[in-house]
């Protein structure tokens, strides 16, 4: 639900508390829709709604919306497709509520780990849950 009265960090605050105990899921609390749902909390829609629009709720879910995400988009890379959707913030300190991402050792479904930025660093959701991590040279970060 959206508090048109809330500012955008109270409505992000309030809509990562309800998450905060929640286990990673695909398809519900993974690390995109984790992102887009925390930037559809800030604005109302999201930046990948429209990619989302199909369920899955396994790993190989996940890689088939993915495969099709790319045939929609032309592109092959997650990044590519927030590119196209967000303007690249350079700073080192992007604003609580941007998108962020990292490099991921070893890829899954995305090059990269997708997430929120924090007050403290980027805020990314794991198969492990709930994780923080400090900036560092390669993380990427997105204006909403």
């Amino acid at each position: 639900m959206v508090c048109l009265a809330c500012s955008n960090r109270e409505r992000l605050a309030a809509h990562l508390d309800g998450l905060v105990n929640k286990p990673f899921a695909w398809g519900s609390v993974d690390c995109i829709t984790f992102a887009n749902d925390a930037v559809r909390a800030q604005r109302g829609v999201g930046f990948v709604d429209d990619l989302l629009a199909r369920q899955y709720s396994s790993e190989l879910g996940a890689m088939r919306v993915w495969k099709m995400a790319q045939v929609m988009t032309g592109r092959s890379d997650i990044v590519d497709v927030i590119d196209d959707r967000l303007l690249r913030n350079a700073s080192r300190y992007p604003v609580v509520g941007s998108v962020v991402a990292r490099p991921l050792d070893q890829q899954m479904v995305f090059s990269h780990a997708i997430g929120i930025m924090g007050s403290r660093g980027g805020v990314y959701m794991t198969v492990a849950g709930f994780k923080r991590f400090d900036l560092s040279d390669g993380d990427l970060a997105w204006e909403i």
